[in-house]
C-alpha cells in the first residue's frame, strides 16, 4: 500500500516529416510504500520505503519504470521466542524480530487504463531487490515481485485530443 507524489511530468510528441510518429509521457515521483511479506517458518516482514520513481507510459497505454530509494524494516520471527536470564528463569518474549535499515532498487511493466479506456486506475508488476543491512554483520538480498493496482482519482475523465492555439499576426 504507497502513495506517490509528481514532481514532473511531460507529454511528448515525437515528429518526423510534420507527422506524429511517437507519443508518450514522462513522469517523475516521490513514492511512500508500506509493505509486508511471510516467509514460512522464518519471519514476517514489514517495511516502510521512500522512493525516487520514474516513469515511460506510451499512448497506447504500455508503462515502464524504475525505482529506488531507502526503507527500513522490522522482521517479526515465527513461532514462540524464549529468553533465558541468569537465574535460569524462562520468559515468553511478544512479538520478537529484528530492525534493519534497507535499499530498494526495481523496475516494472503495465498498461494505464486512463489512456485509451478511461478508466482510473492501472495495472503494474514489478521486479525488486531489496538489499537489509546489517543482516548477521552482512547484507542481504532478497527478490520481490510486487503485482498491483493503481488507483487515480480525478482521473477518469482525460482528453484524448489536445487542444492547442496558434496565435500569428501578420502586418
Amino acid at each position: 500500500m504507497g502513495i506517490e507524489f509528481p514532481l514532473y511530468h511531460i507529454n511528448v510528441q515525437v515528429l518526423k516529416n510534420q507527422k506524429t510518429v511517437r507519443v508518450y509521457t514522462r513522469g517523475r515521483f516521490i513514492t511512500g510504500s508500506l509493505n509486508w511479506y511471510h516467509h514460512p517458518y522464518f519471519h514476517d516482514n514489514l517495511y516502510l520505503t521512500a522512493e525516487w520513481l520514474m516513469r515511460h507510459t506510451r499512448y497506447n497505454g504500455f508503462i515502464s519504470e524504475f525505482s529506488a530509494g531507502p526503507g527500513f524494516s522490522r522482521t517479526f520471527l515465527g513461532g514462540t521466542t524464549y529468553r533465558v536470564d541468569d537465574n535460569a528463569n524462562i520468559s515468553v518474549i511478544r512479538l520478537s524480530g529484528y530492525n534493519y535499515a534497507l535499499f530498494t532498487f526495481g523496475g516494472g511493466l503495465g498498461y494505464d487504463f486512463t489512456m485509451k479506456k478511461h478508466l482510473p486506475f492501472s495495472a503494474l508488476a514489478k521486479m525488486n531487490i531489496i538489499s537489509m543491512f546489517p543482516y548477521n554483520s552482512t547484507i542481504y538480498f532478497r527478490p520481490v515481485l510486487e503485482l498491483g493496482i493503481r488507483y487515480m482519482p480525478g482521473m477518469s475523465i482525460r482528453k484524448s485530443v489536445n487542444e492547442s492555439s496558434v496565435t500569428s499576426e501578420h502586418k
